[in-house]
């Protein structure tokens, strides 16, 4: 019976039509990695594998593995796929056999040694030195062009938040971050939200990374493939929030291999607690049309939000709402 191998098993695949496999040198992918700072997680994020599998490759449990992820590798830690490749030890030359030979003629005298002469030798070595020096400078204005460019070339990356103007206490309500690149880029990404003191945090799509930390921060570990990816959230208010209050924001996107485009979450930064549904926007106690497009077209896609549009879509086919502060519900009036 035919054996079906995983991916990424670390043996030479034999089949005919397989996948075409590589031997790495685990020790230079670990070396390589902690040289230029970055993480398993992250290594493991670009070429789209488990941590796991990373730490199983730089020891060598897996030393052969798919064409195609050792290219990944090579790309996730900017280096050129030969310098991942195991190489083989030549192998010794083999000894020639000894055959009697002629006769071995008597070394000549010695002639005395030769008097060294400095000044000479000095000047032979100047031209030497003033070599090296010019590598040197040229090697230097060669790295600084490198990383100039390098700088000039990563595209442009943006994040913005999109808020509510409004929500009840105790309510549930979405936020969205729009991260874009101009151009269009494929590079592993880092965002970070922290989270207004007393709100709850609900579910996220896509999920975040981990889980919310003890500071109210949560945060993803992905990737932007194209000009834009949307992250959005979903949070209830604090119960004893007073009308009147705001609720604040603040975040940082990061982007690039080794985090070379840093920046703040821009965007909308805080929202009132008021006694309206999040969805009504201008605060008239009815959800209109043009509210509940705007819904549709910010949330529509995101499966997870599924309850979160049934309710908009009751209030909305409803003749208006009021706010129940003391059951913390929304009364909605027959039409």
């Amino acid at each position: 019976m035919a054996q079906t191998r995983m991916a990424d098993n670390g043996l030479d695949n034999n089949f005919p039509g397989g996948p075409p496999m590589l031997k790495i040198d685990g020790a230079a992918v670990r070396r390589i990695r902690e040289q230029k700072g970055l993480t398993q997680l992250y290594v493991a994020t670009v070429v789209q594998v488990t941590t796991d599998t990373i730490s199983r490759w730089e020891n060598r449990r897996y030393p052969s593995i798919k064409k195609e992820n050792a290219e990944k590798l090579a790309e996730a830690l900017e280096v050129d796929l030969a310098t991942l490749l195991e190489q083989e030890e030549p192998s010794a030359p083999a000894a020639v056999p000894a055959f009697p030979g002629p006769p071995t003629p008597p070394a000549p005298e010695a002639s005395p040694p030769a008097v060294p002469r400095r000044a000479s030798q000095g000047r032979r070595l100047l031209p030497g030195l003033a070599m090296l020096l010019l590598l040197a400078v040229a090697l230097s204005l060669l790295f600084r062009f490198y990383l100039s460019a390098s700088r000039e070339s990563l595209p442009t990356f943006t994040a913005t938040r999109i808020l509510p103007v409004h929500v009840p206490p105790g309510q549930e309500f979405p936020v969205l971050l729009k991260v874009s690149a101009q151009p269009a880029a494929a590079n592993a990404l880092i965002i970070r939200e922290s989270l207004p003191p007393g709100c709850r945090f609900t579910l996220a799509s896509p999920a975040i990374t981990g889980t919310p930390s003890q500071d109210g921060q949560i945060k993803w570990v992905s990737r932007l493939e194209g000009k834009e990816r949307i992250f959005a959230y979903l949070l209830t208010s604090p119960t004893g929030g007073a009308l009147g209050g705001t609720l604040a924001f603040r975040g940082q996107m990061v982007a690039g291999s080794r985090g070379e485009a840093t920046a703040a979450v821009t965007g909308a930064e805080e929202l009132a607690i008021g006694p309206y549904h999040w969805a009504d926007s201008n605060g008239d106690n009815h959800i209109d049309d043009e509210e509940i497009l705007a819904v549709y077209e910010r949330f529509g896609d995101v499966k997870e939000f599924a309850a979160l549009r049934d309710e908009v879509d009751h209030l909305w086919t409803g003749g208006g709402y009021r706010w129940e502060a003391n059951s913390h519900t929304y009364r909605v009036h027959a039409r």
